[in-house]
């Protein structure tokens, strides 16, 4: 939600995050033009690209595709990358 620096209520309540049911970010209320919640946002970015992140296989894991091109010829792209589809910028 940009711009809250014209809606009083918004501007009350300052820039800040709001998050979803999943607990991750899911709003970051922020002025672009005051340069107010910028950090928030980046900071709300990466924490959902962190958990849309599929974790490094182990050594010790079965053979699997060693890149999302691999696994998208493989035609599990899906499954390399689970929360892939909740990803929303």
């Amino acid at each position: 939600m940009n711009k809250i620096d014209r809606v009083p209520e918004l501007a009350a309540g300052g820039p800040r995050i709001e998050r979803g049911q999943d607990g991750l970010p899911a709003k970051v209320y922020l002025s672009a033009r005051e340069g107010q919640g910028l950090d928030l946002l980046r900071a709300a970015l990466a924490e959902r690209l962190a958990a849309t992140q599929a974790p490094a296989p182990s050594q010790d894991d079965e053979e699997g595709p060693r890149s999302a091109a691999e696994a998208d010829e493989a035609g599990n792209l899906a499954a390399s990358y689970p929360r892939a589809d909740r990803i929303r910028l």
